[in-house]
């Protein structure tokens, strides 16, 4: 595996492409063996640890949608990302970029606590972050980019007022796939999908056909890992988890 030069940024982000890659095969296939410390070679360094914070919840997808096994070793390798790059306070409101202070990095946090329980790994919990509004008093589509951002959570065996939000709210979503498609910012239309397709309640209707959009965006959208990794996790997603 060859590894990136350069200024930390370029390094951290080819370091999420790979793993993003490596994630994506691993869900195509059920055979072989998946484990995060091969995905992340020490020749990394702390690159490789916060690309597995990066990508959180969907780092774990291999082990909840394509049955590979959860390994103590595995829990170590996330246990020693969180050491580097720790997790946000419990209670504590990390702002987001966005305006309105929603807490994407706690909620992440979150998600990825709910994800390594239900693996078995214990200590990793964590309590649902308090007065964690996302905006959808804001408006449609501010509310549609804060779930874009969210999208992890949107993952099989996680719950939460935001997922209750959505399948309380889902044409909303669907107005904000809409908004994305028209835009050609295909990587936010999938994310949003995502919460469309979520195990806990799928949403979809006649009046809004999902596979069609997916279909759309594998045969248009420049391929990048990123993208690749949201739309295997949403074609898994709804095909149900099997750990």
């Amino acid at each position: 595996m060859s590894v990136v030069s350069g200024s930390p940024r370029v390094v951290y982000a080819a370091a999420v492409e790979r793993l993003a890659a490596s994630v994506v095969c691993a869900l195509g296939s059920a055979d072989g063996v998946f484990r995060l410390r091969d995905q992340l070679p020490g020749s990394e360094g702390m690159a490789g640890l916060a690309a597995l914070r990066i990508l959180g919840p969907d780092a774990l997808a291999p082990f909840v949608l394509s049955g590979h096994r959860f390994s103590a070793e595995d829990a170590e390798m996330v246990a020693a990302s969180l050491r580097v790059f720790p997790m946000a306070a419990p209670g504590a409101q990390i702002a987001s970029q966005l305006e309105g202070g929603v807490p994407v990095r706690a909620l992440r946090d979150w998600a990825t606590g709910q994800v390594l329980t239900r693996l078995g790994a214990r200590g990793f919990a964590r309590p649902y972050p308090r007065g964690a509004g996302v905006g959808r008093d804001r408006g449609w589509l501010r509310w549609a980019v804060v779930l874009a951002q969210l999208s992890p959570l949107a993952s099989p065996g996680v719950d939460s007022p935001v997922h209750a939000q959505v399948r309380r709210y889902p044409q909303e979503v669907a107005r904000g796939v809409t908004w994305a498609m028209l835009r050609r910012d295909y990587l936010t239309a999938v994310r949003l999908v995502r919460w469309l397709l979520a195990e806990n309640e799928p949403v979809e209707d006649p009046w809004f056909p999902l596979e069609p959009v997916m279909r759309h965006v594998e045969l248009v959208a420049e391929p990048n890992a990123r993208l690749l990794l949201e739309l295997a996790v949403a074609r898994r997603s709804r095909e149900g988890s099997v750990s």
